[in-house]
């Protein structure tokens, strides 16, 4: 008899059990289902760890981490860092092509990138031709781009850029404030991605940032906080040719 009613204690204890797990796992919200953040994706390293730049033009022009709001080679003013103390700019004293990018693994189905995005183009018009070549003809851009990783890293070809998250056009405002945007990565499960922002310039100064890239489950894009990642080098790689250089811009910032 005393077997018979503890066997129905512990059928009943199981059952609540299994009650209590069910119901934990129902209310466990989207966010706990998040993918891993990106390495150093909002730049409080204070470096471009964890990134990889190629830059076409002159010595010292191109992307870096900055904090502040001075741009680091021409010392105009621009937004301060949208999320934290650092984020990525661009800069430049001279005609350049300047690239920053990164590669994705899209591990798992309901996944989005977001980042925040600001540009200041100091000529006032875009030329938006359909390549990243400052030597060729009028170009004045920055645009973003899901690639294959295996592509040339330049590339315009639609076989090989995947999608634009986004790209300035002819007639859009020379300035543009910090903005979120959002592209939905279900297309790529499996695959990997290589993320490229660009900016092109040979009409006059053009200072664009990045910051807060993250790779998240779309309940979760409104999460601020990400953890930054130990200071390491950045890999820079050189342009494979010899770029013919027009004379510098004539005119810095205020500073």
């Amino acid at each position: 008899m005393l077997t018979s009613v503890l066997q129905r204690r512990w059928a009943g204890l199981a059952t609540l059990i299994l009650t209590v797990a069910a119901l934990t796992a129902e209310a466990t919200p989207a966010a706990a289902l998040v993918a891993r953040p990106l390495p150093n994706g909002n730049f409080e390293a204070g470096n471009l760890s964890g990134w990889r730049v190629n830059d076409w033009g002159v010595a010292g022009d191109g992307w870096s981490a900055n904090s502040g709001t001075v741009s680091p080679v021409s010392q105009f003013d621009i937004p301060a860092p949208p999320q934290g103390s650092w984020q990525a700019v661009v800069d430049q004293v001279n005609n350049g092509s300047h690239l920053l990018y990164r590669d994705i693994v899209v591990d798992q189905a309901g996944l989005e990138l977001v980042l925040t995005l600001w540009y200041r183009n100091r000529t006032d018009v875009f030329f938006t031709p359909n390549n990243l070549n400052p030597f060729t003809n009028n170009n004045q851009q920055v645009r973003v781009d899901l690639i294959r990783p295996d592509a040339w890293l330049r590339t315009m070809s639609a076989q090989n850029v995947l999608a634009t998250v986004f790209r300035t056009q002819v007639g859009d405002p020379a300035s543009m404030e910090p903005r979120q945007f959002r592209m939905d990565l279900s297309r790529f499960v499996g695959q990997t991605v290589r993320l490229r922002i660009a900016e092109v310039d040979n009409q006059n100064f053009f200072q664009a940032g990045v910051d807060a890239v993250r790779v998240v489950a779309p309940a979760a894009v409104q999460a601020t906080s990400l953890p930054a990642v130990a200071a390491g080098p950045s890999p820079r790689a050189t342009a494979p040719m010899t770029p013919r250089r027009g004379p510098r811009y004539l005119a810095r910032g205020p500073r």
